[in-house]
């Protein structure tokens, strides 16, 4: 007989290899992990990660973004932007939460957004 098994729900996750080398635009509702290279602006209404192989030349919007790799663009981030001890961040950013690792390098303005209740 079937045992009742609860349902594993996995959150979507979209992966650019780090062998992958995109010029353009990108955009999901899903999470987005980045090891490869992106030329374009990037938009996720959830998390996206910049790996440590990753360099990025645009700007990026998210909810929650982390950077371990190299980035040159703004950040807006809604929730929180957190910067490992490898990131290394040329531009400005918007975000609500900031976590800065001892060994990032970051370099731009940064504007704080008020919690909203």
């Amino acid at each position: 007989m079937a045992k009742n098994v609860p349902e594993v729900i996995m959150s979507k996750v979209n992966l650019i290899g780090e062998t992958t080398n995109i010029n353009g635009d990108l955009s999901t509702d899903d999470d987005l992990r980045i090891d490869g290279i992106v030329n374009g602006n990037i938009k996720s209404n959830k998390r996206i990660i910049i790996g440590t192989t990753a360099t990025i030349n645009g700007n990026i919007s998210a909810n929650t973004i982390e950077i371990n790799g190299t980035v040159k663009g703004n950040i807006e981030a809604s929730e929180i932007l957190i910067l490992k001890e490898t990131a290394i961040l040329e531009g400005d950013i918007t975000v609500t939460k900031l976590s800065i690792y001892t060994g990032a390098r970051f370099n731009g303005k940064c504007s704080m957004n008020s919690l909203s209740n």
